[in-house]
């Protein structure tokens, strides 16, 4: 007889369900009125961060100040402004004349009392800049103003570098910095006590700021774009030959690419508006039934709301996930006709997919949106249901509200669809619209966009279930195996006389057994498992 042959599986199973907590996140802030504050009481300093809009003070670790896209241009060819480096080059500026787009930052001593400092001067003193790049602070009078630099960390970091604000006021500065990324940036507060003659400081104090890249500047192709119909006539379908309804409007585009052939990649406006009724007496309406995002054809569930982090913490919000349409960036179609670098603007070559898009659908969208504002008009949103942006939880409330998204030709927004984490599970949905709210002299606003409806959900609560068991599969023919069960990997082995049961393919007369299974159920958290053969 053959030897004993061992042939041993050895299984564990572990069964457990393990949560964590986020990280605490700091929170970003890239809107309104916002001031580094100093204060000084008791002998001791608090500087903080002051979002004026809500009326929230934030410890320097607990806020983020967001430098957004938008504030990025060039270093002007003046002279006066060489200290930023060389013209042409791009630099991003915090203004200190407010833009409701970006971040309008100061620096505040509202809270302390005159009197307490010698002349009730105070200085912010610039210690140290980590980042990509140089930080610069300074102020100009009027837009055709010489600068007063403050701060700047191009030609090194010293006792000079400091702002000046007096006790009880605030001042606004020009805040700069030349390349995106995350900076940290340390500043310590000082003065003179007016009844001892005697200089305190507050120590390193270390805030960050977050400086946006220019939408685009990877060349990525993201889901959503804003153009401007172009063509006067509709090109096909049932209304094929009327005049356009969306000619020289605003449109909401879906961008569909197909990669296995990339010169059917083509828009879809979603956004728009269609005609209904004959074609003898047609109407235009400023929707349809099939205007939804996820778009119906698909007959994809709405988009699933997902834990979200930082902001956002404790609350579900959109984000982009493996779902299709999950990711909400929305840009200008003009991000696709030029890729914008840090240090040029280069075309995409022909053919490239990002060529293919912006030229598709009879080239009906590459029209430029030359002095076009774009905003995003909430139409109406479920109960429940709010919508904010990364860095603002709400940026419209109610029908009839707008947020800005930016200049025509180059913007990025991402808008953050969010509900409270103990929202009712099921479906709910947000409809918007797209408005030119530019008023640039002798411009003609673009006319509105057709109604879009994002369809969202609250998932249900995850239903957890384990089927306890491990199967045993052998050829139908098998003689002399034996599965023995033990808790550990040591034994004791115990024999486990259980049935097989057959495994046919086929039926009829052309039926054909071809093995047999064995399930067993496990009667423990950790359980061993081996097959021997006698």
């Amino acid at each position: 007889m053959k030897a004993i042959n061992h042939h041993i599986a050895i299984i564990g199973l572990a069964i457990g369900i393990a949560s964590s907590s986020a990280l605490g996140a700091q929170t970003p802030i890239g809107f309104g009125h916002v001031d580094i504050g100093i204060a000084f009481e008791n002998n001791e300093w608090d500087l903080h961060i002051h979002d004026e809009t809500i009326d929230q003070e934030y410890e320097p670790g607990e806020a983020t100040l967001v430098v957004r896209h938008p504030a990025r241009s060039a270093i002007p060819s003046d002279t006066r402004f060489a200290f930023l480096g060389s013209a042409g080059a791009p630099l991003w500026v915090l203004s200190q004349i407010q833009n409701h787009d970006l971040l309008f930052l100061g620096i505040a001593a509202e809270e302390i009392e005159k009197g307490i400092f010698a002349g009730d001067q105070l200085r912010l003193t610039l210690k140290q800049v980590k980042g990509p790049g140089h930080f610069f602070v300074y102020s100009t009078s009027g837009a055709a103003g010489t600068p007063d630099v403050r701060m700047n960390s191009r030609d090194g970091v010293s006792d000079a570098d400091f702002a000046t604000v007096l006790a009880g006021g605030h001042t606004d500065y020009n805040w700069a910095f030349t390349a995106p990324g995350t900076y940290e940036v340390t500043f310590e507060a000082s003065g003179v006590l007016t009844a001892e003659n005697r200089a305190v400081s507050s120590g390193l104090i270390a805030y960050t700021f977050v400086v946006e890249p220019a939408p685009g500047s990877q060349g990525d192709i993201i889901g959503y774009y804003v153009g401007v119909d172009s063509l006067p006539r509709v090109p096909f379908g049932t209304y094929t030959g009327l005049p356009n309804p969306n000619q020289g409007r605003l449109l909401f585009l879906v961008g569909h690419v197909t990669p296995e052939n990339i010169l059917n990649s083509h828009y879809r406006a979603i956004g728009a508006y269609e005609y209904t009724g004959p074609t003898n007496a047609p109407i235009a309406v400023p929707t349809n039934a099939n205007h939804r995002i996820p778009e119906t054809f698909t007959l994809q569930a709405p988009l699933t709301l997902v834990p979200g982090s930082g902001l956002y913490e404790g609350k579900l919000v959109s984000a982009k996930t493996s779902e299709h349409y999950s990711d909400l960036r929305i840009r200008s179609v003009h991000t696709l006709r030029q890729q914008v670098t840090l240090t040029a603007t280069n075309l995409f070559g022909f053919g490239s997919p990002q060529d293919v898009l912006f030229n598709s659908n009879l080239r009906g969208r590459t029209g430029r949106l030359d002095n076009v504002v774009v905003a995003l008009e909430l139409v109406s949103i479920s109960d429940g249901l709010r919508v904010g942006s990364p860095y603002q939880m709400n940026v419209v409330s109610k029908p009839g509200d707008r947020v800005t998204l930016g200049e025509g030709n180059s913007f990025e927004f991402q808008p953050v669809i969010w509900a409270e984490a103990s929202a009712k599970p099921g479906p709910y949905s947000v409809r918007f619209k797209l408005v030119d709210v530019s008023r640039a002299p002798g411009h003609t606003p673009a006319p509105e966009s057709g109604i879009v409806t994002f369809d969202f959900q609250v998932a249900p609560p995850p239903a957890l279930s384990i089927a306890r068991t491990v199967t045993l599969t052998l050829p139908v023919v098998t003689e002399g195996h034996v599965l023995e069960s033990a808790a550990s990997a040591r034994g004791p082995w115990i024999e486990l006389n259980l049935p097989f049961q057959l495994i046919s393919e086929g039926s009829g007369e052309a039926v054909r057994l071809t093995g047999k299974t064995l399930t067993v159920p496990l009667t423990s958290e950790t359980q061993f498992f081996r097959l021997r053969q006698r």
